[in-house]
């Protein structure tokens, strides 16, 4: 289980990324799995393990960095990028900056 926690002060950006997980759960290619939760402060994206989850996750957490928003990312317990395979953090990297690129599309099918 992969969890990124993002302070809900952040309404803007919550928004945005809750929107994009939206979008990429109807893709008809993509079939991003994953939910959120909300506490009185924080907003919870939970995803399951998987490449294509775990790069969505990362880009909200590259995303959070850029904009200096403290979030946390947890995979079981604290992680960080360097715990993931570097297909999913090239592929993570690029969907922090806008679309999933094509080549990314087979992350989704990987464990």
């Amino acid at each position: 289980m992969i969890i990124v926690r993002v302070p809900k002060g952040e309404a803007s950006f919550v928004t945005n990324v809750r929107r994009k997980l939206r979008r990429n759960q109807r893709h008809r290619r993509i079939r991003l799995r994953g939910e959120i939760a909300y506490s009185d402060q924080y907003a919870y994206f939970v995803f399951p393990d998987g490449s294509l989850e775990a790069a969505f996750a990362l880009s909200i957490y590259m995303q959070c960095e850029r904009r200096r928003i403290p979030c946390q990312l947890y995979l079981a317990e604290e992680a960080g990028v360097e715990d993931f395979g570097e297909e999913v953090v090239d592929c993570a990297e690029a969907w922090s900056w806008g679309k999933l690129p094509r080549r990314c599309y087979s992350l989704g099918s990987r464990q």
